[in-house]
């Protein structure tokens, strides 16, 4: 069930930041409330940072 929720879009939250020729993204999972489930995962989330012409500078 974990990797079934972890695989589907709507577990994550995101937020974007744009900065000065680079887009900074953050995922976060939120397994509990909206997978139901009581066990939590550690560090499933992602950082990006993006430059404006689509290249993945860092990844994190």
């Amino acid at each position: 069930p974990m990797t079934q929720c972890l695989f589907r879009l709507p577990t994550y939250d995101a937020w974007i930041q744009r900065g000065d020729k680079v887009t900074f993204i953050h995922f976060t999972p939120l397994e509990q409330e909206r997978c139901g489930l009581k066990s939590e995962v550690m560090d499933a989330g992602a950082n990006y940072a993006v430059s404006d012409e689509g290249v993945i500078l860092k990844r994190e």
